[in-house]
Formats: structure tokens, C-alpha cells, sequence
């Protein structure tokens, strides 16, 4: 099996930034990889942009459950995620990612949680980002 395939698309920032945005995901067929890639196309020029010279900045979000640790790794493009038990993921992207404060939702409480932030900038061209989350072995 080559494992499973989807992409989705949504324009709830064209009205306002002038963008859309496509999200494409590769699970591999054991489960121990997710592959996404986010991009963000424009689909008119950005009300504000002053002659299309000016740069809209974008983040992608990733929001992670409170009982995962995360640190960063890799000069900060790699983020390793800890679970309760025991077993680690590894997530890569060709940029710089930040961890931030995140908050949660679940089980009826509201809980403090982190999510894992990659920034940048558009102007006239589609802008692509790839990541992927990683199962790491017991070595």
C-alpha cells in the first residue's frame, strides 16, 4: 500500500487577505509519518498592498494535546514531541518553527496546551511550506 492521500482547500482568508489556502497530507501506510504541505495562493491583490510591493505575513498553526511535551531541536527547525507513554515524534519543516502557548478545550475543561507556530511572508506567488511528523524509534 502506498499509504493514504488527501487534499482540502478553503477561502475563508479571501475576502480579507486575498488568499487561499490548500493543505495536502500523506499518511504513510503504517502510520509512522504524516507529509503535509500548506500553501497559500493569492487569488487577487491584497487590498492593502500598495502597488503589490507590500507583504501580507501568514502562520501556520499547529495545535498539540496539553499532556505532550514539546522541545525544539535542530536550531529550531525540528520540534521533538513527547507523549505520556513514553513513545517520541519528531516534527520538520523547512523553516523556522516556534513553540507558543496554546489553549485547550477537551473533556469538558480548559486547559493550558502549546502549539507549534511556522511564520513568513507572501506577496504576488503562491507560497509553499512542507512538514512532516516523524515516529521515532526506541534506539
Amino acid at each position: 500500500s502506498q499509504g493514504h492521500y488527501a487534499v482540502a482547500q478553503h477561502d475563508g482568508y479571501r475576502a480579507r487577505y486575498g488568499l487561499l489556502h490548500q493543505r495536502r497530507l500523506i499518511l504513510a501506510p503504517r502510520g509512522l509519518s504524516l507529509t503535509g504541505a500548506d500553501r497559500l495562493i493569492p487569488a487577487r491583490p491584497h487590498r492593502g498592498a500598495q502597488a503589490q510591493q507590500e507583504s501580507i505575513p501568514f502562520a501556520i498553526r499547529f495545535h498539540i494535546h496539553p499532556d505532550v511535551r514539546l522541545s525544539l531541536a535542530s536550531g529550531g527547525r525540528s520540534v521533538i514531541l513527547k507523549l505520556p507513554n513514553g513513545e517520541g515524534w519528531r516534527f520538520r519543516c523547512g523553516s523556522e518553527i516556534a513553540i507558543e502557548a496554546s489553549i485547550y478545550f477537551g473533556g469538558g475543561a480548559c486547559r493550558r496546551a502549546e502549539q507549534l507556530v511556522i511564520t513568513g511572508q507572501i506577496m504576488t506567488e503562491p507560497v509553499e511550506c512542507g512538514w512532516v511528523f516523524e515516529h521515532m524509534t526506541a534506539a
